[in-house]
């Protein structure tokens, strides 16, 4: 595919955030913004810890999807060989790069499983024949082994992508690219699977009286769908603030939409 501008070699300074940038100070921003608002949050639901930790879980999964969306973005490219993505490819290498984050921010989830999930109580009481049957799988223990290993998964496969891709930019070995696409088709297996099962226990068992076949794969879509949003906005800051250069052009935006 042709583009509608002339790359040239990207300069160190077009590619790093210069220390006086605003986007340097972002992380520290927005660490403070989100402590104050927990403070806030906990002042003013104060007892209230089932929506507290309802409130959590809805941030956190929105989040979290941004951060898989980016996973699935970098081995799709990989899988596919794609060349258009290669530009704003760190940006979603950074992005999936969160991922042991995340499981850091789910101990708040676990410590407020007995307030926001309901089959806890229901299975706990034994007078509910659909709960009791599902109590093989729904159970505390079960829960939290599995969100480990779901977390174990994504961020192995997250760290270990992000690392052979620094690891190209330094000796230029193209075996890494082939290493790395023949990685991607059981990466992506193993990304769909885990995180079709995280949708059923982290929200489709808010409810466990309903059920669908297919909820998996509205998380998983929408997350794929919310992280090209978040990249098409991250692009545009960067270019604005005069980052990237001439790399990224319009019909990368066409590709991207």
């Amino acid at each position: 595919m042709s583009r509608d501008v002339a790359v040239s070699a990207l300069r160190p300074e077009q590619v790093t955030i210069p220390r006086g940038s605003a986007f340097a100070r972002v992380p520290l921003v927005g660490g403070v913004i989100g402590g104050l608002g927990l403070i806030i949050s906990l002042a003013m639901r104060a007892g209230d810890t089932k929506q507290f930790v309802f409130s959590w879980l809805v941030a956190f999964l929105f989040f979290l999807s941004l951060a898989l969306g980016a996973l699935f973005f970098v081995l799709i490219h990989f899988a596919t060989q794609a060349g258009w993505g290669i530009v704003v490819r760190r940006l979603a290498e950074n992005t999936m790069g969160t991922l042991p984050l995340f499981a850091l921010l789910f101990v708040p989830v676990t410590l407020g499983m007995v307030e926001r999930f309901p089959w806890i109580h229901g299975i706990a009481a034994g007078k509910d024949h659909v709960l009791n049957g599902k109590a093989p799988y729904l159970n505390t223990a079960f829960f939290v082994g599995r969100a480990v290993f779901y977390f174990i998964c994504w961020s192995g496969i997250a760290v270990f992508f992000v690392r052979r891709s620094r690891a190209q930019d330094g000796t230029g070995n193209l075996k890494i690219s082939v290493a790395l696409r023949g990685l991607s088709g059981p990466a992506i297996i193993v990304l769909a699977l885990t995180q079709t099962f995280a949708a059923v226990d982290w929200i489709m068992s808010l409810n466990p009286f309903w059920y669908s076949t297919i909820f998996g794969v509205y998380w998983f879509a929408g997350s794929f769908v919310s992280f090209f949003a978040f990249l098409t906005l991250m692009v545009l800051l960067f270019r604005r603030a005069g980052l990237m250069g001439n790399a990224v052009g319009t019909e990368h935006f066409h590709d991207v939409g």
